[in-house]
């Protein structure tokens, strides 16, 4: 087993499988599977710690993480706790009737993120270790569960064969919570938000925005600017036929087209790029979340667009033909 944790730590970034940086220096890691390989393991946690700590607010991904290990919990769900030393699991053993238990790690070699605004994203596919993450997230009040609810899979099982073909699942084995003094197991971790799955990521980005825009010297226009991303995102504007064709046309060095019911934006011979509708008049460039474009018409008829970038500057452009 152990010789297999470290392959597959080594082919999947020990389960840390994707990182990047949002709208509002918001830290995303798809977390797919709690890989344990031992201090290979550890050295990826602390690096993904050293990542999320440099972000305003952190999203974790778990939306496709089926579990792994409780030693992996451990280590990463103590970024986000103090070092009291606090039990996190109780561990009991139905068939020798044995206990262990799993704590906060007092030291650690990457940074805390102790209230750091935290959202996790869940949903059916959730299982296991990933469960009990998610559970020490809401149990410990330490951020957001976005999503839906987890598979409810926390009891242990042993297998015993009984005859030709068939195996007997028998649950030897349930973790406690010092909190709630119970677990997941059939019921699963609830979402503090209940969304659907596929738009779990832009719901919790939205939540984030809000978080950061009320605190003391934001940047109010700059978040202004990203809730209107992704409210566009979140709930598209429907724009008719006949309007989109009233945005075609050229407009200097640049040109707007139709492809299969899309607006595409060119200039001169760089590559095209789709626009996305963010209001009725308002769309986002395909290859920048930094520039918006929007038609000005004069008496009802469209004359041009403005470039406006997230800065505060407009480019006035006049249709040409």
């Amino acid at each position: 087993a152990r010789n297999f944790n470290a392959k597959l730590g080594k082919t999947r970034n020990q389960g840390y499988e994707e990182f990047r940086i949002l709208p509002g220096n918001i830290r995303f890691v798809n977390l797919t599977g709690f890989i344990w390989s031992g201090a290979a393991t550890s050295r990826t946690i602390a690096d993904a710690a050293r990542f999320m700590s440099d972000g305003k607010a952190v999203i974790i991904d778990l939306r496709d993480n089926g579990g792994g290990s409780a030693e992996a919990v451990q280590a990463l769900v103590s970024y986000f706790l103090p070092p009291d030393h606090r039990v996190l699991m109780t561990f009991h053993e139905g068939a020798n009737g044995t206990g262990t238990s799993t704590q906060v790690i007092d030291k650690l070699t990457g940074p805390r993120m102790v209230g750091k605004p935290l959202y996790v994203l869940t949903s059916g596919n959730t299982g296991s270790a990933a469960e009990e993450f998610a559970y020490h997230v809401r149990e410990f009040k330490l951020g957001v569960l976005v999503g839906g609810t987890t598979a409810g899979a926390a009891n242990n099982d042993s297998l015993y064969p009984v005859g030709r073909d068939l195996v007997l699942s028998v649950s030897t084995g349930r973790p406690v919570h010092p909190v709630s003094h119970t677990n997941w197991q059939g019921v699963g971790v609830p979402a503090d938000v209940d969304v659907p799955e596929a738009t779990a990521l832009d719901e919790a980005q939205m939540l984030a925005i809000d978080k950061l825009a009320a605190q003391p010297g934001a940047d109010a226009s700059r978040y202004a600017w990203i809730k209107a991303g992704l409210a566009g995102k979140l709930h598209p504007p429907r724009i008719d036929a006949q309007t989109l064709a009233e945005y075609t046309g050229h407009f200097g060095v640049r040109s707007i087209t139709i492809d299969n019911g899309t607006l595409v934006f060119q200039r001169d011979t760089r590559p095209p790029t789709a626009l996305t509708p963010l209001a009725s008049d308002v769309f986002a460039f395909g290859n920048t979340q930094d520039s918006r474009l929007h038609f000005t018409r004069t008496s009802g008829k469209v004359t041009g667009f403005r470039i406006l970038t997230i800065d505060g500057q407009a480019i006035s452009v006049e249709r040409s033909a």
